[in-house]
């Protein structure tokens, strides 16, 4: 006799809730509605949808496994019917799809898309197809596009074209081919600074005014303004140097944002509307007065910009700092002639507004300053051509051809650095390898833009710390060492194009005070990260976004970055061979990474030796190729950086091949999993000391030792007899 529908649905909810999979399996036969709804909090919500809320998000931050067990469980729940599933699988802003991309559990995103889920959610965080380009997942991108993924929908973080220009590149020409916008993605390559993409999207027919989703054009971006070649490029091109945002903001508002003072010049140069009105009928100038930016008010004022300006409620910068209580830009403002009669909607004028919002002890100082400051003849810049200039250049006197001549040049202390031609030169290896200069004035002129050899060039040139952001290193191939041991070096680098660079070795070596954001560089050609940032201890930017995909060798890439703790688990290391003492001494570091393909890893010898502060999952790791795991976990002896707080499973792990464990657990402090099943080659290097609970596992938390490794210490005194 077939159940009630209402009986079928109660008792599905239960099922779902004990997370019994077979019983959900037997109820769905019976034609239990996999669509139930259930009350949550007062609202009405999917029942899986509702369970992936509670049990996922309850889990997420405290055990990796148990969240991906209850997952799985979830998962099957939903594969256990032929119907379709309706609604959106929503919890804390994500889904269920977007949990398989980020995981990689590619098959369970095809059975899921065959139940025809929504994937073109709107008002989410992070829709699917987001996801899949953030973490690089580029078959699920394929996947998604195929079941209909919207290429051009936006979600509150953005779109997959924002995110392929912020995250992955590579899929950028995948997403065009399926419709995705070339307007929006020149605008993002904008945003970036990438020229080379900036060309290649124009000449594919992207409109210059093209505007993103808050309707900005390409000149709100810093990193296309403060681009010589980016903002004339855009000028010639006809860009609108006054369109207005969603809010009626022009790019002007945000070079003030951004106290760009030496660009707001060069925009009022090029005709920037100076009484701009944003949708509340705010100036420039008095935007800059709100905001207490005094330099670019001022500069404003001398442009000629009008203080008196009154907003939609009638208020002035003038009555704004009373307002705000900024008795600096009151004064300034008396001084550029603001008048003090005006009045707002509410018929207030700076009298009445000092009364009622300044306190009774201040009162009258804020009077006095009314009477006592007299407005000052500012002397109005004057106008220049509006024309696109090329920028200046300083006169060259030399033009060497070889390294040598170059290198003749910059040691002769006579010769000044902006005054020599480098257009020809390709090789830059070494030229100020220990330089005692102080300074480095001039060099920021040099052309490099044929320089493909770099190795070694600022090596411990102890006094370098010059500002070169500007060089175009768009042939640059070869970094190592460039600025190793440049102790005092701390300058943006954000900027340069690393498109061609294979070899970034020791690039940063002991850069003990650089911490610069670096997450714009395009390493897709790069092989060796060896000792890229070993020993800078300051380092802490995020560089999820780096296409890793050919990288070879990551040997003590991180080694004593002390201050290093930022994502990375969207790299693909699966080219990577090496990766010994990757993050010795990275006291800070502590990020999910288990999600790394190391199926071709070789050496693994002192990754996390002395990381104090790692303790995240590694069960899932494929080591089988692994041959040295000399101190892998190994503690020190707890001094500077403290003791280790790693304490994982790695019961799962195939360690047929490894040569050589020698201390690999010893001072781990915490270590206390059972590794019994690991299957250790008869022929394995261990430590000399072959006492109980000494050597590998000295001073961890393990009562009592592996019994292969009890069997090896048993062979050893046997042998020892």
């Amino acid at each position: 006799m077939q159940k009630p529908a209402k009986v079928l649905e109660k008792q599905l909810i239960n099922a779902v809730e004990n997370l019994n999979v077979e019983a959900v399996k037997k109820l769905l036969d019976e034609g239990a509605p996999i669509n139930a709804k259930v009350e949550h909090y007062g609202e009405e919500s999917h029942l899986f949808g509702d369970l992936y809320r509670d049990y996922w998000h309850n889990y997420r931050f405290e055990d990796k496994q148990k969240e991906v067990q209850l997952m799985k469980k979830i998962l099957d729940l939903f594969f256990a019917s032929n119907q379709k599933i309706e609604g959106e699988f929503k919890g804390k802003g994500d889904n269920l799809l977007c949990f398989m991309i980020e995981h990689n559990y590619l098959l369970d995103c095809g059975k899921l898309l065959r139940l025809e889920p929504e994937i073109n959610t709107k008002n989410i965080y992070e829709n699917p197809l987001m996801i899949a380009v953030r973490y690089r997942k580029n078959k699920a991108v394929e996947l998604l596009l195929k079941h209909g993924a919207d290429v051009n929908l936006a979600a509150d973080a953005g779109t997959p074209i924002e995110y392929a220009i912020t995250y992955n590149l590579e899929v950028l020409p995948l997403l065009l081919e399926n419709g995705g916008s070339v307007d929006e993605a020149f605008v993002e390559a904008c945003r970036k600074g990438d020229e080379g993409l900036i060309k290649e999207l124009l000449s594919k027919g992207a409109k210059i005014d093209s505007t993103n989703r808050h309707n900005q054009n390409a000149l709100f971006f810093q990193k296309a303004y403060t681009n010589k070649n980016i903002f004339n490029m855009l000028l010639e091109s006809g860009v609108n140097i006054n369109h207005k945002d969603k809010n009626g903001f022009t790019p002007i508002f945000r070079v003030i944002y951004n106290k760009d003072t030496d660009y707001l010049e060069i925009f009022l140069e090029k005709g920037a509307d100076i009484e701009a009105k944003n949708n509340a009928d705010i100036t420039p100038v008095h935007y800059a007065y709100n905001r207490g930016f005094q330099k670019e008010a001022n500069l404003l004022v001398r442009f000629g910009a009008n203080v008196n300006n009154q907003d939609n409620e009638g208020i002035t910068p003038l009555m704004q700092s009373i307002i705000e209580g900024k008795q600096n830009a009151f004064k300034a403002l008396l001084k550029a002639g603001a008048d003090i009669s005006l009045k707002d909607k509410d018929g207030d004028d700076v009298y009445s507004l000092i009364k009622s919002q300044i306190d009774k002890k201040s009162q009258k100082a804020w009077e006095e300053l009314i009477a006592t400051t007299k407005p000052v003849k500012i002397k109005k810049p004057t106008p220049k051509s509006t024309k696109v200039s090329t920028p200046k250049v300083a006169k060259l006197k030399y033009f060497p051809t070889t390294k040598e001549e170059l290198l003749k040049l910059v040691e002769d202390s006579k010769v000044k650095l902006e005054t020599i031609d480098t257009s020809k030169i390709k090789d830059m290896s070494c030229i100020f390898e220990e330089s005692k200069r102080r300074s480095f004035k001039g060099l920021e002129t040099w052309n490099v833009e044929n320089v493909e050899n770099m190795e070694d060039m600022f090596r411990r040139a102890k006094f370098f710390n010059h500002d070169i952001s500007a060089w175009n290193t768009k042939s640059l191939k070869n970094m190592q060492g460039i600025f190793y041991e440049c102790e005092n070096f701390n300058q943006p680098l954000d900027k340069w194009d690393v498109s061609k660079v294979t070899n970034m070795s020791w690039a940063f070596y002991r850069c003990i005070k650089f911490n610069q954001p670096l997450d714009s560089w395009n390493v897709s050609s790069v092989t060796n990260m060896n000792d890229t940032f070993n020993g800078c201890i300051e380092f802490n930017q995020p560089l999820n976004s780096w296409n890793v995909s050919n990288v070879e060798t990551m040997r003590a890439m991180f080694m004593d970055a002390r201050r290093f703790n930022q994502p990375l688990d969207s790299w693909n290391t699966s080219k990577v061979k090496e990766m010994g003492h990757m993050f010795n001494g990275a006291f800070s570091f502590n990020q999910n990474i288990e999600s790394w393909d190391t199926s071709n890893v070789e050496g693994m010898s002192s990754m996390f030796s002395e990381a104090v502060s790692f303790n995240q999952p590694l069960n899932n790791w494929n080591v089988s190729k692994v041959v040295d795991m000399e101190c892998m976990f190994y503690g020190g002896f707890g001094g500077e950086g403290g003791k280790m707080s790693f304490n994982q499973p790695l019961d799962k792990w195939d360690v047929r091949n490894v040569k050589d464990m020698d201390r690999i657990f010893s001072n781990c402090h915490k270590f206390s999993q059972n590794i019994d099943n690991w299957q250790v080659r008869k022929d394995c290097r261990f430590s000399y000391n072959f006492t109980d609970l000494q050597g590998e596992f000295a001073g961890s938390s393990l009562t009592k030792l592996p019994k292969w490794y009890a069997q090896i210490i048993e062979e050893q005194k046997a042998q020892k007899k």
